[in-house]
């Protein structure tokens, strides 16, 4: 602590004073400013999460990040990594029924889904990048979770987990009749797709070509109509391809701010 001058103490805080990362105070303002609200515990489980992927080396990589904090329409709908309150920032979009509480978002299942507003063709690169959902609802319901033109999509589906990044043809499968957790998508070339449920690699360099959907990735649906999901979601990204060992950390450092807001599976 350095003094300056007049008897308070000075700290070199890497949050303008706050403590927090500026990234971090970035949302958490934009969700005031918006008449959102978020507890002291969302907002440091939140940060101790961005501090540890910044120093993991993976932050860089999301285009799109929803933690689902505060418990309402006007908190959820940010993207984190960009929370201006514009549809170009990528801040969701809520069509149809929606429940919004502490421990997530939950479509109604019927005509509830979320525009993104983010286009892969237009953002990712065909040889990188990455969906992620984190479920925690138990079904093995038909739905479809985080999709772009109905055939680009992460989800568990019927029972089983899948990756179509080929926007048509073949796709990554697992059997997963548990559909609650952390489920990521990932390419990191232009031939091949990895899959990740929870800890485990699940999915391992399936053959897919390289190509990328030219239309919005829409969360709970079909690519904006049908197959509408009833799951509740605690968060959901988009962005770059990870790693093994990215997969790795972002899935230790998501779970643990999920257990610190008491709603980890």
């Amino acid at each position: 602590m350095i003094g300056l001058g007049i008897g308070i103490p000075f700290s070199r805080s890497s949050g303008g004073g706050s403590g927090f990362d500026p990234a971090a105070k970035a949302y958490f303002d934009a969700v005031v400013s918006a008449g959102g609200s978020l507890s002291a515990l969302e907002k440091t489980a939140y940060n101790t999460f961005v501090l540890a992927a910044k120093s993991k080396g993976y932050y860089s990589k999301f285009k799109a990040l929803y933690p689902v904090l505060g418990g309402s329409a006007s908190s959820c709908k940010f993207n984190s990594i960009d929370p201006r309150n514009l549809d170009a920032a990528y801040r969701l979009s809520f069509l149809g029924g929606w429940t919004f509480s502490a421990t997530g978002m939950q479509g109604n299942g019927i005509n509830g889904t979320a525009d993104t507003f983010l286009n892969p063709f237009s953002v990712l690169t065909s040889t990188s990048l990455h969906m992620m959902f984190y479920s925690r609802t138990i079904d093995g319901n038909t739905n479809f979770d985080v999709c772009a033109g109905g055939l680009f999509f992460v989800g568990n589906f019927g029972g089983t987990f899948y990756i179509d990044f080929e926007t048509g043809g073949g796709y990554g499968a697992s059997a997963s009749t548990n559909s609650q957790g952390f489920h990521l998508g990932s390419r990191i070339n232009g031939t091949n797709v990895n899959g990740y449920k929870n800890a485990a690699k699940v999915i391992n360099n399936f053959p897919q070509s390289a190509a990328l959907q030219n239309s919005n990735v829409f969360i709970a649906s079909r690519g904006g109509s049908g197959f509408e999901s009833s799951r509740e979601y605690a968060g959901v990204s988009i962005g770059d391809g990870f790693t093994d060992t990215d997969a790795s950390n972002y899935y230790t450092d998501f779970q643990a701010m999920q257990t610190t807001l008491g709603r980890n599976v």
